[in-house]
């Protein structure tokens, strides 16, 4: 099930991250690396990802879905995440924009985002502040979108804008390295449930919300010309 998979990973991570980090410091090696030899390692680039298209399928077609879990390109990362992306508004993770799944660096809690691809932002200089405010911009734009079709959103769904914590500034105090791409990540949301790991809704709700957040992902690949999320910001300073 989707909670179980989400549970575990929580509970596992921690444990291959601190693993990971000790042989790294023990062998001398010039980066901690992700290891294939974890089970929370496949649940995160093969069972949930297959979850996710399971689940998707039973209502939604999914051929154009892209759906990519990842514990670091290489180079293990504090902040695990598992997308969902359709080349048309995000031709990888780097840009446009897609839902994912982001876990907080000390496993407390999971968001299910509409998120930006935050590395453009980086790369054309733009600070974080101005990718928050542009995701602000996209909340409104494709919210309004959202409850004007035909997609029936439940009246008690509280989807949360702005800046996220995924605990990245504790982390950095208690192992001294690093969460540069997390620490983007905690700007990148358009909008979110919040999920805390040791309370998860029951299966069924987990399962609803990630088809919800499809549907409306799905629905705006009909938009003609919708707006790249970048060209928000450089039509604003331009």
């Amino acid at each position: 099930m989707l909670r179980d998979l989400l549970s575990s990973i929580c509970e596992k991570y921690p444990i291959y991250y601190k693993e990971r980090i000790d042989f790294w410091k023990k062998t001398g090696e010039r980066q901690p690396t992700v290891s294939k030899d974890y089970e929370v390692h496949d649940i995160l680039v093969k069972h949930f990802p297959e979850k996710i298209e399971s689940i998707l399928s039973t209502e939604l077609n999914t051929e154009k879905l892209k759906i990519t879990g990842s514990d670091g390109q290489g180079i293990i990362t504090p902040g695990p995440w598992v997308n969902i992306r359709i080349p048309e508004l995000a031709q990888n993770t780097t840009e446009g924009f897609y839902i994912v799944y982001l876990f907080s660096l000390d496993m407390s809690r999971i968001y299910l985002s509409l998120a930006l691809g935050s590395s453009i932002f980086k790369e054309k200089k733009i600070n974080n502040d101005s990718m928050l405010s542009t995701g602000k911009k996209l909340n409104q734009i494709i919210l309004k979108i959202a409850f004007s079709s035909n997609i029936e959103i439940p009246e008690d769904i509280i989807f949360r804008d702005g800046k996220l914590d995924l605990s990245v500034k504790n982390w950095i105090h208690e192992f001294g390295r690093n969460a540069r791409t997390p620490a983007q990540y905690e700007y990148s949301n358009i909008f979110s449930l919040e999920y805390f790991a040791d309370n998860l809704p029951d299966n069924e709700k987990l399962e609803k919300h990630l088809l919800l957040f499809t549907k409306i992902y799905k629905h705006l690949q009909t938009i003609p010309d919708f707006p790249k999320p970048i060209n928000l910001v450089t039509s604003e300073i331009n």
